[in-house]
C-alpha cells in the first residue's frame, strides 16, 4: 500500500506543479489589465486579493470536476468488469476493484484550491511591482 500512497504523491506533485505554472502565465498575459486597474486606481491589496480568490475558485472547481471524472472512471471500470491477470502462484483472474473514498476528494479539492491559491502569490505580487505606465505597454 506504501507505493500507491508513494505514487500518488508524485502525481499530486506533477499536478501542482502544472497547476501553478498555468496559473503563473494566465496572470502574467493579464498584466495590461492589471495594469489598467491600477490605473483606475484599485489598491494593490485588491488586485492580490482578486487574483488569489480566482486561483482558490479554480482550484476548488476544478478539484470538483476532477473528481467526478474519476468517479465517471471507476463507474466505467467497473461496469466494464476488467479483470487483472493472476498474481504469481495463483490460476484464477483478480477483478479490478476501485474503492472510491468521499474523504480523499475532501482534501484533495482542498489541497488543490491552497496549492493554486499559494502559487498565485508569486505572479500577483511580481505584477504590482511594475510600474503602471509599464504594465499598460506589456505586450
Amino acid at each position: 500500500m506504501a507505493i500507491f500512497g508513494f505514487l500518488g504523491a508524485i502525481v499530486l506533485g506533477l499536478v501542482a506543479l502544472s497547476s501553478s505554472n498555468t496559473l503563473l502565465m494566465t496572470v502574467m498575459e493579464r498584466v495590461r489589465e492589471i495594469g489598467a486597474l491600477r490605473a483606475l486606481g484599485t489598491s494593490g491589496g485588491q488586485i492580490v486579493r482578486m487574483i488569489v480568490w480566482e486561483a482558490a475558485w479554480l482550484g476548488l472547481l476544478g478539484g470538483i470536476a476532477g473528481c467526478v471524472a474519476g468517479s465517471g472512471a471507476a463507474a466505467v471500470i467497473h461496469a466494464l468488469r476488467i479483470e487483472l491477470p493472476p498474481p504469481p502462484g495463483a490460476v484464477d483472474p483478480m477483478a479490478l476493484r476501485l474503492r472510491i473514498l468521499p474523504w480523499d476528494f475532501v482534501w484533495v479539492t482542498g489541497a488543490m484550491a491552497l496549492v493554486l491559491s499559494a502559487a498565485a502569490l508569486i505572479p500577483a505580487t511580481r505584477a504590482l511591482r511594475l510600474r503602471i505606465a509599464e504594465a499598460l505597454a506589456h505586450v
